[in-house]
Parts: structure tokens; sequence; C-alpha cells
């Protein structure tokens, strides 16, 4: 009886649904979106231009991706993958074959990978540099500001958050 009962609102529902069809006003603000859609768009080629031309510099690259839609990221960060890039920061964590360098405004004394991470904002304004071989990682105390080269090749997020990835790294 109570398959019967769900089948009987189950149907209802449908019929109701399916006799909303599309107005003419409906049809006219598709056409809107449209329009709206394809002018997102064009902004979004123009902030991609943008961001390869502040790849130069970390700080300003962050900024000026936070500040896209996030609808324009993806296709921004599809225009820059891999591009070979030259950041500098402070070092905030090493091992034998990774810097952990974050942006020298955002850098606080006693700061770490670990409690980076804990911070809900914190991974963003961070990349990663890998390098293909071993480097000497007492040579980059934390607070030591450095200059890395190398392909940008993971791409960080404000809302995630998440950090860059850069590899074959060199120090500069």
């Amino acid at each position: 009886m109570k398959k019967v009962k769900l089948f009987c609102l189950l149907a209802a529902a449908l019929l109701t649904f399916s006799a909303c069809g599309t107005t003419n006003d409906d049809a006219k603000d598709s056409s809107e979106s449209t329009v709206t859609s394809s002018t997102v768009a064009s902004s979004s080629d123009e902030s991609v231009a943008d961001l390869t031309s502040v790849l130069a510099s970390f700080e300003t690259f962050t900024d000026e991706y936070e500040a896209l839609a996030k609808t324009q990221r993806t296709s921004a960060w599809e225009n820059i993958a891999k591009s070979e890039v030259t950041w500098s920061g402070k070092v905030i964590d090493n091992t034998g074959h990774t810097l952990v360098v974050v942006r020298t405004d955002k850098w606080e004394n006693g700061m770490n990978w670990d409690n980076v991470q804990k911070n809900p904002k914190d991974p963003y304004y961070v990349f990663i540099a890998d390098f293909d071989n071993d480097i000497d990682a007492s040579a980059y105390p934390a607070g030591t500001e450095v200059t890395v080269k190398g392909s940008l090749e993971s791409r960080g997020d404000p809302d995630m958050p998440t950090n860059w990835k850069l590899y074959h790294s060199e120090i500069v």
C-alpha cells in the first residue's frame, strides 16, 4: 500500500513539472544568458593575457589569479600551465630535494609547512620548488630569501586552499 502511495505522489510530481513548459520569457532569459556568457569568456581572455604578463612576480601573480572569477581560473591555468617562472620568497621548510617558499609579505617568524597547512588561507601563498637533484638543505634555513626558476606544473587555489608547485627547479 505504501508503494502505491509513493508511486502516485511521484507521478503527480512529474506531471506537475512537465506541465511547466518553457515560455517565451524563459527563452528570452536564456538568450540573454548566452550573451552574458560570451562577455564573461571575452573578459576571461583578457585576464589570461594579464596573468601571462605577471608571471614574473609570485606576489602579483597570486593576487591577480585570486581576483579572477572562479569560472575563469581553469582557462587561465590552462594558458600558463608548464610555463617557466622565476619566483622569489622566503623559505619556510626544506628537504633534500624541495624548498617550501612563502610570499615574502606573508612570511612570519617561526612559520613552517605544518602550521601553514593548518591555516585556512596560507597554502595558497606558498610554492614548493622540487629539484631534480638533492640540494644542501642546511644552506636554506627558514627565513632565507630565495629566487627559484622552475616549470609551473601544479596550481594553487585560494578557495581550497592549495599551494603552487614548480618542477625541475633551480636556485637562481
